[in-house]
């Protein structure tokens, strides 16, 4: 009888096959996502899946019956850290600093050729659609110099434009009503320039 052999994909192959179906999924529940939370679950995903070495990640929006933002959605690399609660308390400062520039705020980013000021990067990013603040995008990432968190901010920033598509779509009289209230604003993030914007550092 002629032996067969086994073929066993090695741990790597196993992970780049589970990457790629989760951000399958995720792109299918994108587009075909009913309520806020299951939007906001593909997109946070994805969001994290396609700018490498972010660590953790929470979308916090707006909520009709509460005055504050609340957590609808998070990602991790590690289940072991993956608390939802922990993590945005923790931040509660950094999320204060970017509602109140209503600009990204940045902590532990090295200058020029310094060593990072911490073993993480992280930004607070505000979502802010025709001027109104609708919520925060918190991230988590390996120590970023100037260069790469510029690249992160832009790649929250682009990535934006599918929240606020969600949005007009579920919400379409308000967001009518915000659109002929400021006829000369573009439908889209209005974030100032990154230059200049940070947080405290660590």
């Amino acid at each position: 009888m002629q032996q067969q052999a086994i073929i066993e994909a090695s741990p790597a192959s196993r992970e780049r096959a589970s990457s790629t179906a989760d951000e399958g999924a995720a792109w299918k529940n994108l587009g075909e996502a009913k309520t806020v939370e299951a939007f906001g679950q593909a997109w946070i995903t994805l969001v994290c899946r396609t700018f490498a070495g972010l660590r953790r990640a929470a979308l916090l929006l707006d909520h009709p019956d509460h005055a504050r933002f609340e957590p609808i959605a998070h990602w991790a690399t590690d289940a072991a850290t993956d608390d939802i609660k922990v993590f945005v308390t923790t931040l509660e400062p950094l999320i204060a600093v970017a509602i109140e520039r209503r600009r990204p705020a940045l902590e532990g980013v090295a200058d020029g050729d310094q060593e990072p000021a911490s073993e993480r990067t992280l930004l607070g990013f505000p979502l802010i659609f025709a001027g109104d603040l609708h919520g925060v995008v918190l991230i988590e990432a390996v120590p970023q110099d100037t260069l790469s968190a510029r690249r992160m901010v832009r790649h929250i920033e682009w990535s934006s434009g599918w929240v606020e598509a969600f949005m007009r779509r579920t919400k379409p009289a308000q967001t009518h009503a915000s659109r002929c209230a400021q006829p000369d604003r573009l439908v889209r993030s209005q974030v100032p320039p990154f230059q200049g914007v940070r947080g405290r550092r660590r």
